[in-house]
């Protein structure tokens, strides 16, 4: 009896020092999933409302300052630091903006967050360059998403870390 209890004595911690790995591993994998599902939504989401519907990009919701209008102009906004307003097909506006964490978007009628909760978003930034006259403006989009612990986006402990980078430049359509 004495050894039995003296090699389940040796056995267990072992065993519990596995389990304890194995569900470690599993919350990284379903946090990683979590902001890959999530980033690759935002990234879908703007890429096709910017390459079907946006035709200019205005400073103001009455469309009336055009940014990157000429050839060779290049404007940057990052974080909550300005505004694209996107024109539509109909003469409309809509934009995507950065909020606190998470990226939202809105129209004259409509506003939403494209994000949940479970994940935080740094580093947006959305530039606009026109290459040639008469050629569309390049609108590029870039960000940084990552799950949101306690401690914002920046653990100490591997398993909570679970970050990802997206870019990616979409051409505007002829007016």
């Amino acid at each position: 009896m004495l050894i039995a209890v003296a090699i389940i004595g040796m056995a267990l911690p072992a065993l519990f020092s596995i389990i304890f790995v194995v569900l470690q591993q599993e919350t990284k994998v379903l946090r990683l999933s979590e902001v890959k599902r999530q980033g690759d939504y935002v990234l879908t989401v703007m890429d096709t409302v910017l390459r079907n519907n946006a035709v200019g990009i205005y400073t103001d919701q009455a469309l009336t300052t055009a940014r990157c209008a000429n050839a060779g102009d290049t404007e940057n906004i990052s974080g909550s630091n300005g505004n694209f307003y996107f024109k539509d097909k109909n003469s409309n506006y809509f934009r995507f903006y950065f909020t606190p964490d998470k990226i939202s978007s809105g129209s004259a009628t409509t506003t939403g967050d494209l994000t949940t909760s479970k994940v935080m978003i740094q580093n947006f930034k959305l530039t606009c360059k026109k290459s040639a006259a008469f050629s569309p403006a390049i609108v590029g989009i870039s960000f940084d998403i990552c799950y949101k612990t306690s401690g914002g986006c920046s653990s100490t402990r591997v398993e909570e870390t679970a970050t990802m980078s997206y870019q990616t430049s979409v051409k505007l359509r002829n007016q």
